[in-house]
């Protein structure tokens, strides 16, 4: 991005729900000519020009206005266009966070508690010898027509199973078996 562009995307970061350090993640941004902000909305707002929003691994729920905040940042008064990126704590039951579940309920999702645990073995990385890292699937061909090599396998570990409860307003880019 330093090469091909002349402006720089920016990224805010949400601060003040006790979230998980996630500074080695904003110094990969950083490094990569993202501009990274954080923002507490108990002080702040989402900055205008973001068009991205981490929430990563929040302790406690969002409040209430807060969950309004990003869903009117997200509408962006009927443009949309803001994108939220959102990586639930794998130490909380996601339960605890009715706030936050509204959000993502509100694009049609649902998180569940919870690892995805890999059955199949053909899908599980051999040399890791674990059923909590696998290979997952581009659950459609929209999403790899850009990639060089569609056939590169993606694994993850640790996963939370995401439901798409509305289909028409959210898909799955990957799927588990």
């Amino acid at each position: 991005l330093h090469v091909t562009s002349d402006s720089l995307t920016t990224v805010a970061v949400l601060t003040g729900q006790s979230e998980v350090d996630m500074s080695a993640f904003s110094n990969l941004l950083s490094n990569n000519a993202y501009n990274v902000e954080t923002v507490d909305l108990t002080t702040g707002t989402i900055p205008a020009e973001a068009e991205f929003l981490v929430i990563y691994a929040p302790s406690v729920d969002i409040e209430e206005q807060m969950a309004s905040t990003i869903l009117d940042w997200l509408e962006n008064h009927g443009d949309y266009g803001h994108n939220l990126i959102y990586f639930p704590s794998d130490k909380r039951d996601v339960s605890e966070y009715p706030n936050l579940n509204s959000v993502i309920a509100e694009y049609g999702m649902e998180v569940d508690f919870g690892y995805i645990y890999e059955a199949d073995s053909s899908y599980v990385a051999a040399s890791l010898n674990t059923s909590l890292c696998s290979r997952y699937d581009y659950a459609d061909k929209t999403f790899t027509k850009d990639l060089p090599n569609p056939e590169i396998p993606v694994y993850l570990y640790y996963t939370l199973s995401v439901d798409i409860t509305d289909g028409v307003t959210a898909s799955p880019l990957l799927t588990s078996s």
